[in-house]
């Protein structure tokens, strides 16, 4: 599962950039090409990424990888403690919060008006079985999107970050 950060962000540049090689990888991410083996391999051993070619580069062969599915999807109705989600998930809004903390950093977030291009927050509801298919659906739309977006001109990167999940009703949210 992508419950290394490393593993999350190499699955989100190949989202959001189409295949790539190892080199063209840690360009992307500013890391080193050595630190990415490791994590390449065990992404592949999941299938999670696949190669789709080998391309010369001077003198050697390079790898290309891709992501093997448009969405990654958890392969199980019934989530246990053990399963790893939680670590994935946390994994994933950590990146999230590095991206967040950046834009803000760069002075690139806009927070209102017609070129907003950053939100945030938390909402809790009591949703009926209706209503729970239609937030599914519009995130399913959202979800979409994110995955034929691929770079070009006018395009700006952007990372959309989310935790559906289930809340304890408390003795005052209950009444």
């Amino acid at each position: 599962m992508l419950r290394s950060g490393v593993r999350q962000e190499i699955v989100d540049a190949l989202q959001a950039s189409g295949a790539r090689s190892i080199a063209e990888l840690s360009t992307i991410l500013g890391r080193a090409p050595d630190s990415l083996y490791y994590h390449i391999r065990q992404l592949l051993q999941i299938k999670i990424l696949q190669e789709v070619e080998v391309r010369r580069s001077g003198r050697r062969d390079e790898k290309v990888f891709d992501v093997a599915a448009e969405t990654i999807q958890l392969q199980s109705s019934k989530i246990s403690p053990d399963s790893g989600v939680a670590e994935m998930v946390e994994s994933a809004l950590k990146l999230a919060m590095r991206d967040l903390h950046a834009a803000i950093d760069s002075g690139s977030a806009i927070a209102r008006g017609a070129r907003q291009n950053i939100a945030g927050g938390r909402h809790k509801a009591w949703l009926s079985k209706t209503e729970l298919e239609q937030v599914q659906d519009h995130l399913s739309a959202i979800q979409l999107i994110y995955n034929q977006a691929k770079p070009g001109p006018k395009r700006k990167l952007s990372t959309f970050a989310l935790v559906l999940c289930p809340a304890t009703a408390t003795e005052r949210t209950r009444n």
